[in-house]
């Protein structure tokens, strides 16, 4: 991956102005790089589409591709230098302005937008171009030699916001996406900032993923039915329990513990399969439908006629099957005391 063009602003709102950053010595720009390995290869990413070529970023992001499709006469491309600058500083402006109109908007909720700094990049990557926005969320240190707190970019667990525009080889728009660490994604990041438009909205991404998922698992994991059991149930449980869907943590949650269990299986196969299933047809990123969850069917298991087995999400170790005198026993640990009494033998 080749880096055309790179920029870092210190954005702040508060004081209204952005302050360009001189990229120069090997820890930043390594810094750089590990942001864009960390972008790209990331899979937890929602997927957006342009409301208008004209929209302020998109135009600049279309006119890079242009200016580094051109030739000169001397064998040089059209994207000058001094095209670069003036651009950056626009968008560095206009995400200036969006972060202040979003700190007016939620004042009255005693709320605040994060400051930080966005990094431009626009590089080349397998013959074709790409355009990176990441803001970096700054984060307070104390100075050892001052001894006073500063505030500065973070080299571990980044806060970050990104959007990766990503051409063809015809130099068209192929994919938008975007990503947010902290929270859903943030208005004034898609709307405001970048003024774009989700493609999928989080009612379909929830039911989707769980019909796409269920389906894999009980595909592959058909003949250990307590691993497909158990996974299932992890699967119920991370949707009852976050709000917000990332597909790299989805699937670390859900499919890593089965190495615990059985190690005939190969699990990175199936969180592979799992991955391009919800790349191709969901979000990788989305905030969960709860409506969704609550009308998702709860496993059953018919014992008899007579009786039957409800789970309706995650149950760990409370159900367990043991055999006893050459009997199939099922045991339901730390049932309430109403429910014991039924079901107490008498002599």
């Amino acid at each position: 991956m080749e880096i055309i063009y790179s920029s870092i602003y210190h954005i702040d709102f508060e004081e209204e102005e952005i302050k360009y950053i001189e990229i120069n010595g090997d820890d930043i720009i390594e810094y750089i790089e590990n942001i864009i390995k960390e972008m790209t290869e990331n899979k937890s990413v929602k997927k957006f589409n342009v409301k208008r070529d004209t929209t302020e970023i998109i135009s600049i992001s279309n006119q890079f591709v242009s200016g580094a499709n051109t030739v000169n006469d001397d064998g040089t491309i059209a994207l000058t230098s001094d095209f670069e600058e003036e651009c950056s500083e626009k968008i560095a402006t206009k995400l200036l302005k969006s972060e202040k109109l979003a700190q007016q908007r939620i004042d009255r909720m005693n709320k605040k937008v994060k400051k930080g700094s966005l990094i431009q990049l626009f590089v080349e990557d397998n013959d074709v171009y790409k355009f990176i926005l990441v803001k970096v969320e700054h984060e307070g240190y104390l100075n050892t030699e001052t001894l006073k707190r500063q505030a500065g970019l973070p080299l571990n667990k980044k806060i970050l916001k990104s959007c990766i525009i990503e051409y063809n080889e015809e130099n068209e728009i192929k994919d938008i996406f975007l990503y947010d660490s902290s929270s859903s994604i943030s208005d004034y990041w898609y709307n405001l900032f970048l003024e774009l438009e989700a493609i999928r909205d989080d009612t379909k991404n929830t039911g989707d993923t769980i019909t796409k998922v269920n389906k894999i698992i009980k595909r592959e994991l058909a003949e250990h039915p307590k691993e497909e059991f158990e996974t299932k149930n992890r699967l119920k449980g991370y949707f009852l329990t976050k709000d917000e869907f990332y597909l790299d943590e989805f699937v670390q949650i859900v499919f890593e513990p089965i190495k615990q269990m059985n190690n005939n299986i190969d699990v990175e196969e199936i969180e592979e399969k799992v991955k391009n299933r919800i790349s191709k047809y969901c979000d990788g990123q989305f905030s969960i439908d709860k409506e969704i969850i609550n009308k998702n069917k709860p496993d059953t298991f018919f014992i008899t006629e007579q009786i039957s087995l409800i789970v309706n999400g995650e149950c760990g170790s409370r159900i367990v099957s043991e055999m006893e005198d050459g009997k199939r026993i099922l045991k339901v640990i730390g049932v309430p005391q109403k429910v014991y009494d039924v079901f107490v033998r008498t002599e």
